[in-house]
């Protein structure tokens, strides 16, 4: 059975790409193929093509580590590492060969300072992350996947397990992070979807696999949409 079927589809540099649907329509999965996630899947098997400028990640040699340095992800549920704050976002770096402690440190600044986190934990850096509140957690994950300086983020409906005010706050992160990264969001709230998007990708699946049903501009598949399933699941008529 296929998860997806016949997805053809550009995302644009620097934009935020909302991808909108009902569950079991393959939106996470198609996300986890953007950085081959798909291979940790049993028995999952990909046809075509998905292209990073020139390069089809697909093709054999694909250096994974480097893809997932140049396209992060950031899940449903938070997932600090259980050690200190410092430690989750200098193990990445560590990892990735910088060794210079000023380096270390500037970076880890800079990428806290990104999601709105560094005066919120500046004096506190040597505590448990898992100290922290949902929000700061899900801040911290998008902080540590932002010290590889990636191309792309992909973002597996953040804010699900999240409050409103913390949702608001990563949302506003999001709209941030325009023309900064290619960002590619997964998300069942229209509302947010709208309010964070500059595109969107709506999906459906009718039996055959997920595939696209509209994509465009966020005004456009909101406000003007021509299909007419995509109208009838952008108004809350269909679920």
């Amino acid at each position: 059975m296929a998860a997806l079927s016949g997805i053809d589809m550009d995302i644009h540099d620097g934009g935020v790409t909302a991808i909108i649907g009902p569950s079991g329509c393959g939106k996470s999965t198609f996300l986890f193929c953007l950085n081959r996630l798909s291979d940790l899947i049993p028995g999952c098997r990909v046809d075509g093509r998905v292209m990073l400028h020139s390069h089809d990640i697909f093709s054999p040699g694909t250096d994974l580590t480097a893809l997932r340095r140049h396209v992060g992800i950031i899940f449903q549920k938070p997932n600090p590492f259980p050690t200190t704050i410092w430690r989750n976002l200098e193990m990445p770096l560590k990892q990735s060969g910088i060794r210079d402690k000023a380096e270390i440190a500037a970076r880890i600044e800079e990428c806290l300072t990104a999601v709105g986190l560094w005066n919120e934990v500046r004096d506190r850096l040597r505590r448990p992350a898992l100290g922290l509140s949902g929000g700061q957690q899900q801040r911290l994950c998008i902080a540590r996947a932002l010290t590889l300086r990636p191309e792309a983020l992909l973002m597996d409906e953040p804010c699900s397990a999240l409050d409103p005010i913390a949702t608001g706050v990563i949302e506003e992160l999001i709209g941030e992070f325009r023309g900064k990264y290619t960002t590619v969001v997964v998300t069942h709230n229209l509302g947010q979807a709208r309010r964070i998007g500059t595109d969107v990708a709506f999906f459906w699946n009718e039996g055959r696999g997920g595939r696209i049903i509209e994509r465009g501009p966020v005004e456009k598949v909101f406000d003007a949409p021509e299909d007419d399933l995509t109208r009838l699941y952008v108004e809350g008529r269909i679920a």
